[in-house]
């Protein structure tokens, strides 16, 4: 009926527009912002990924995998609910201004499988980090705040990790409804911590057209 109605004498079409990603030079609009900024609360579902990258105690690290040793200011949940987010997030204060994630997608969900089997530890993590944000809503909204997500190993084939949209949508979300705080998600195909560290903190002296970057 509808071609009848729309399209008479024409033979059904079907037309595939696909996203291409287009280079863009990095052009430095503002001062860095330190990935663990001193007070910043980090969001993870690989612990030890953070403490690759730094040894810092004045910084909280909300995990949903157990870390390998105990240590200051380190907090795993076992489960992710709004009682026991609410309640960490009491602890350590209502003023969070710098909230971080930072996970590695490849490792976290292989492609080959990710989308046969729920990746339970994406969905953990995004949970987690959906809480975080509420909790820290009003500090964010203050100004002179940052949530910034960092994504190592997130083009594994080529183009984005199918999971990447998961947190993509949350951290568009995020610059609409934060609009004093820098929001800002990295998705990169490295898998050096080092070097994925270093692009996440390039970036956000940078202008950006969509808080969504790839590397």
């Amino acid at each position: 009926r509808d071609a009848e109605c729309w399209a008479p004498g024409q033979a059904l079409e079907v037309q595939r527009h696909v996203a291409v990603l287009e280079p863009e030079p990095l052009e430095q609009i503002r001062a860095g912002v330190d990935f663990f900024a001193p007070g910043a609360l980090i969001v993870t579902n690989t612990p030890a990924l953070v403490e690759s990258l730094t040894s810092r105690d004045d910084v909280f690290v909300f995990s949903t995998e157990p870390f390998a040793k105990s240590r200051r200011n380190r907090y795993h949940l076992p489960e992710i609910t709004e009682e026991a987010v609410g309640e960490l997030m009491r602890q350590i204060g209502p003023h969070v201004q710098h909230l971080r994630l930072i996970t590695d997608l490849g490792a976290s969900a292989p492609v080959e499988h990710c989308l046969e089997v729920e990746p339970k530890s994406l969905v953990a993590l995004h949970d987690l980090t959906f809480l975080a944000l509420k909790g820290a809503f009003d500090g964010l909204g203050r100004g002179n705040s940052a949530f910034v997500s960092l994504f190592l190993n997130a083009t594994p084939q080529g183009s984005l990790h199918p999971f990447a949209g998961l947190f993509g949508g949350m951290i568009k979300s995020a610059a609409l409804e934060l609009p004093r705080c820098q929001v800002l998600g990295v998705f990169t195909s490295s898998t050096d911590p080092a070097e994925s560290l270093r692009q996440a903190e390039n970036e956000t002296m940078a202008r950006q057209f969509l808080p969504v970057v790839v590397y």
